[in-house]
């Protein structure tokens, strides 16, 4: 949910991006979603780093996921568009809230 979240985030920014700079330098052979691009980069370094395989098991999925949802949520509030980033956020904020309760649940059971 957060990956396919975040994934969304990045697309929307993208688009966003470039109709803002299609719409201002209609001639202009600027391309600022190439900053997107090295932020994605960027965070799939950290997110890689943070999934750790011990013992059979694998940790740190959650967190990699979270650090790529908090990646597009600081691209849209540096791009201006807080919006994106508040719904994003918010919708961040549910899943994980959500996800922890019913793996509690679960455990119970």
């Amino acid at each position: 949910m957060m990956v396919s979240m975040g994934a969304a985030a990045f697309t929307l920014l993208t688009l966003e991006l470039f109709q803002a700079t299609i719409s201002s330098f209609p001639h202009s052979r600027v391309d600022p979603i190439r900053i997107i691009e090295g932020v994605i980069g960027g965070i799939g370094f950290l997110g890689a780093g943070t999934i750790i395989r011990a013992r059979g098991t694998v940790e740190g999925i959650t967190t990699a996921a979270t650090i790529w949802v908090v990646g597009a949520i600081g691209v849209a509030c540096g791009g201006g568009y807080y919006q994106i980033a508040l719904i994003t956020a918010v919708f961040a904020w549910l899943i994980l809230t959500v996800v922890r309760l019913l793996e509690k649940w679960i455990a119970k059971s």
